[in-house]
């Protein structure tokens, strides 16, 4: 059974008066094959009030997901973007510090404390928190990744408009049989990782 949050930590934490804004943040697209990485910042403060079913995004299913988001999206948030180019240029690791550094410093405040998602060597300041698994432990992480889970779910239903027959609709730019099927007859695109091996393997096997 899904185990859904509550904002206790948040109320806690602002009650405390140190601060007045609680940020929490979260990747999504880190394993695809295609298409950006997107690091979303959900801004909980007083104003925010509580969402049902928040929880990790992979936990719910997708139209719970577009419920859930409807509501998030009415607080404050900010997603970006990591492109081909920057994932290719600097990796995927490298993609997301800079998008989470680059969150960090356009919402930092003195009276603001980030959550972050996961464990990284980068130091992104004293009023940062990174938490293991916290998209299942904290409210506004989990509601970072289901804004997050839907904008790029979103994007990718777009970018299968450009690019058709590779299901990304479906997989979301994930490397599925289909997705694989797809590369072998259509071949690789603009939108495609090329420092992912997967995607390398196709281009050698093209050459």
């Amino acid at each position: 059974m899904t185990e859904f949050l509550k904002d206790d930590f948040e109320t806690r934490i602002l009650a405390e008066g140190k601060y007045k804004r609680i940020i929490g943040i979260d990747e999504v697209g880190r394993g695809c094959w295609a298409g950006p990485v997107t690091v979303t910042a959900f801004i909980y403060s007083s104003d925010s009030g509580h969402v049902d079913n928040v929880t990790d995004s992979k936990k719910i299913s997708l139209k719970k997901r577009e419920e859930v988001y409807e509501k998030l999206s009415l607080n404050n948030y900010q997603t970006l973007y990591g492109d081909i180019d920057l994932i290719d240029s600097v990796g995927i690791g490298k993609s997301v510090i800079k998008l989470i550094e680059d969150l960090c410093k356009l919402l930092n405040t003195p009276d603001t404390l980030f959550l972050i998602d996961g464990r990284f060597s980068e130091d992104f300041g004293k009023n940062t928190i990174q938490v293991i698994k916290g998209d299942l432990k904290y409210y506004s992480i989990a509601a970072a990744s289901i804004i997050a889970k839907v904008e790029r779910d979103r994007l990718m239903n777009e970018l299968s408009l450009k690019f058709p027959g590779y299901g990304l609709e479906a997989h979301k730019g994930y490397g599925t049989k289909k997705h694989i099927d797809a590369l072998k007859s259509l071949g690789v695109t603009e939108i495609h990782r090329k420092s992912y091996k997967p995607i390398k393997n196709f281009l050698n096997e093209a050459n």
